[in-house]
C-alpha cells in the first residue's frame, strides 16, 4: 500500500468569493517528487501553498476540506494540530526567484537556527555545514561565509535558499518552478540536486518544464481550471509523446 506525505481531501481554496482550487483530493507519496503541471492560472502555485499555509496570508482567502501531512511516523492535521511556526518547520519551501537575506552567506543559516531551533553556538555552525554540503555548496562557499549572500550566482543563490529550508529539518519541501530564473547550467545542478534529496525528503513541485518533468519526476499531477485533470506514475513516461499530448489537450 503506497504511503502518502500529504493527503488531500475535497479541498478548495477561494479569494473574495473566486475559486481557485475546486475540491481537489490527493496523495502525494513519500520520498518521492510529485510535480504540478497546468496553463497558467490553474491553481498550481496556489495549490502548492496551501500546504504550509502559505495563501492564508493573502487577504480574502478562504479554505475548505482538508489537508494531514504524515511527518516521523504522525498523521498531522494542518488546519488544527499545527501552529504556523510548526508547520512551517515540517514543511519548507523554496520560491521561483532566490531570495536570499542581503546579509552574509553563514548569517542566512545561522539566524533562522537561533531563533527557531535554539541551538547553541556550535551546534548551530555544526548544522550550517551539513545543509551546505547536502545541497553542494559547502566547498563553494566555505573560506567565503562572512561575504554578502547576494555576491552569489544564481544558481547558488537558489541552493542557498534550499539549505536554508533544510537547515529547520523538514520532511516535506515545496518548490515553486525553483529553476525557472535559472540558466541552463545552474537549473541541470539543481534538478540532479534534487533527484538526491528525494532520499530523505518528500518533495512537491510546480513546473513548467515538460523536459525536467520527464527527467526527474516519480509522479505528475495535471491541474485545469482549479481541478485535477489526470495523475500520472512514472511508467506513463515510458509511452513517447503521452505526457506532451495530455499537456496540448489542457494548455
Amino acid at each position: 500500500m503506497q504511503s502518502f506525505a500529504i493527503t488531500m481531501t475535497s479541498l478548495s481554496i477561494g479569494f473574495s468569493g473566486r475559486t481557485i482550487i475546486d475540491g481537489i483530493s490527493m496523495g502525494v507519496p513519500k520520498n518521492s517528487i510529485t510535480m504540478i503541471i497546468g496553463p497558467s492560472g490553474s491553481g498550481k502555485t496556489t495549490l502548492l501553498r496551501a500546504v504550509n499555509r502559505l495563501n492564508e496570508e493573502f487577504a480574502g482567502c478562504s479554505t475548505s476540506g482538508t489537508m494531514q501531512i504524515s511527518c516521523s511516523g504522525t498523521t498531522l492535521d494542518v488546519y488544527n494540530d499545527l501552529t504556523f511556526n510548526e508547520l512551517r518547520r515540517r514543511v519548507g519551501m523554496v520560491f521561483q526567484s532566490p531570495n536570499v537575506f542581503p546579509f552574509s552567506i553563514q548569517k542566512n543559516l545561522l539566524a533562522p537556527l537561533r531563533v527557531i531551533h535554539s541551538m547553541g553556538r556550535k551546534e548551530r555552525y555544526q548544522r550550517m555545514e551539513q545543509v551546505l554540503r547536502e545541497v553542494e555548496l559547502w566547498d563553494e562557499v566555505y573560506d567565503r561565509l562572512n561575504d554578502n549572500a547576494l555576491t552569489l550566482s544564481g544558481g547558488q543563490q537558489q541552493r542557498l535558499c534550499l539549505a536554508r529550508a533544510l537547515a529547520l529539518s523538514p520532511e516535506i519541501l515545496l518548490l515553486d518552478e525553483p529553476t525557472a530564473s535559472l540558466d541552463v547550467r545552474s537549473a541541470r545542478k539543481i534538478e540532479e540536486l534534487l533527484i538526491k534529496l528525494k532520499e530523505r525528503y518528500t518533495i512537491l513541485a510546480v513546473s513548467h518544464s515538460i523536459r525536467q518533468v520527464k527527467l526527474i519526476a516519480d509522479r505528475v499531477v495535471i491541474l485545469s481550471g482549479g481541478k485535477v485533470v489526470r495523475n500520472l506514475e512514472h511508467r506513463d513516461f515510458q509511452n513517447p509523446g503521452l505526457l506532451e499530448e495530455l499537456v496540448d489537450e489542457v494548455f
